[in-house]
């Protein structure tokens, strides 16, 4: 079912979510034209204020890897920085 049709159904908000964004082709233009409502990327590669539009939002990455630097430099373990969390389903 096309990404119109399920913002129309309320099946999704229609979000667009990238880690690492290097938009290239025609990409840019059919992000921009797309029935995405916002379009969300993180700031570890630069990009150019030509590039950017009304529906892209940058999530800002320097917290993540300040944490991470401090600590490598401390001996302190980063695998938890990065551990997803798990919820637990309530028996009935």
């Amino acid at each position: 079912m096309p990404l119109k049709a399920l913002i129309e159904k309320r099946s999704c908000g229609g979000l667009c979510l990238c880690n690492t964004c290097c938009f290239s082709g025609p990409a840019l233009e059919r992000l921009k034209k797309s029935a995405f409502t916002r379009v969300v990327i993180t700031d570890s590669i630069y990009l150019p204020e030509e590039q950017r539009f009304d529906k892209l939002r940058i999530l800002s990455t320097s917290k993540m890897f300040a944490e991470t630097i401090k600590r490598i430099t401390t001996s302190e373990p980063i695998s938890n920085l990065f551990e997803m969390p798990v919820e637990e389903k309530k028996s009935e």
